[in-house]
């Protein structure tokens, strides 16, 4: 009896700390995307602020287009910075940088993963799909990993060969 009770407690302590985990990649994640598109929204000011430079313009539109510059930098690195992490370092590796530290990665529970499915993922904002995170360390959840560069083990028939 107790090693049940024992076993409940420790099996909704292991999903609460994956819970954690996933919160925590989750911010780091966000993070890197908030820091290429700051990165980004400091590109964009920088450009308006030299286009501007070239002509001659009031300081209330000078300050209007560096403004615009920003947003737009900003919008269009954090949405890059987004897909980069989200689709083409997931789709590649199965899981994105914040994932990677805490030792977590994307199964697939229906279609295979692949660019296609990784698109529609950060499309839907991760609300609609048939992926589930779990934690790498966890053997029991994963599925099987079978290699691209692989090649199926062919057996050589010793009647098939012919002597020269």
């Amino acid at each position: 009896m107790t090693d049940t009770i024992d076993s409940m407690f420790f099996d909704g302590q292991i999903q609460n700390h994956l819970y954690t985990r996933r919160v925590m990649a989750s911010l780091i994640d966000i993070s890197i995307e908030a820091v290429g598109g700051l990165l980004g929204g400091y590109f964009g000011a920088m450009i308006a602020a030299l286009v501007i430079a070239l002509k001659d313009f009031s300081g209330s539109s000078t300050q209007k287009a560096i403004w615009f510059g920003m947003i737009c930098g900003f919008i269009f690195w954090g949405t890059a910075t987004s897909w980069l992490n989200r689709v083409l370092v997931q789709g590649v590796s199965r899981a994105s940088f914040g994932k990677k530290i805490f030792n977590l990665e994307i199964v697939s529970t229906g279609t295979p993963i692949s660019w296609r499915s990784m698109n529609q993922y950060w499309i839907s904002f991760s609300m609609v799909s048939e992926f589930k995170i779990v934690s790498s360390l966890d053997q029991s959840q994963l599925a099987p990993v079978i290699s691209i560069n692989s090649k199926p083990a062919v057996a050589e028939k010793s009647a098939d060969k012919k002597a020269a």
